[in-house]
C-alpha cells in the first residue's frame, strides 16, 4: 500500500490536466488576422451630440507664512501660476507682501509689511523685521 500511495497521488494530481487536454481548443485567429486588427486605421471616437466640451482648472499659490494664499478658476482651461502669482484667462492675481505683527508681553505692538512675499522676519513677542529693517523689540524676549 505504501508504494502504491505516491502512484495514486500523482495520478490524482494529473486528472485535471489530462482533462483539460483533451477538450479541443478554442478557435485562434491566423496571425494575418491579429496584424490586421492591430494595424487597421480607426476613426476617432466622435463626442455624443450637444454636449459642450471645457476644460475647468483652478490654481493656488500658497504665498508664504505670511502671506495669504490666493487662487483663481478658469471655465475654459487657462490657468498657470508662478512663484508669487496666479494667472486664469490672462488675468494675474499677485501675491500680498508679507505682514508680520508681535504682541508683546507689556502690551506693546510692533508690526510691519514687507515688499514682497519673503521680507518679513517674525520672533514672535520678541521683534519683527521687514525689509531688512527692524521694527522694534519687546523689553522682555522669553
Amino acid at each position: 500500500m505504501k508504494r502504491l500511495f505516491p502512484f495514486i497521488l500523482l495520478l490524482l494530481l494529473a486528472l485535471p490536466t489530462l482533462a483539460a487536454a483533451l477538450e479541443p481548443a478554442p478557435d485562434q485567429p491566423s496571425a494575418e488576422e491579429l496584424r490586421a486588427r492591430i494595424f487597421a486605421p480607426k476613426e476617432p471616437a466622435e463626442p455624443p451630440e450637444r454636449t459642450p466640451f471645457k476644460g475647468t482648472c483652478t490654481v493656488s499659490n500658497d504665498c508664504g507664512p505670511f502671506s495669504a494664499t490666493i487662487s483663481c478658476s478658469s471655465s475654459s482651461g487657462n490657468c498657470s501660476s508662478g512663484f508669487d502669482f496666479v494667472v486664469c484667462n490672462g488675468v494675474r492675481k499677485n501675491c500680498a507682501p508679507c505682514k508680520v505683527s508681535t504682541n508683546c508681553s507689556n502690551g506693546q505692538i510692533f508690526s510691519c509689511t514687507g515688499t514682497n512675499t519673503t521680507d518679513c522676519e517674525l520672533e514672535p513677542h520678541c521683534f519683527v523685521v521687514c525689509s531688512g529693517v527692524f521694527h522694534g523689540s519687546c523689553s522682555v524676549c522669553p
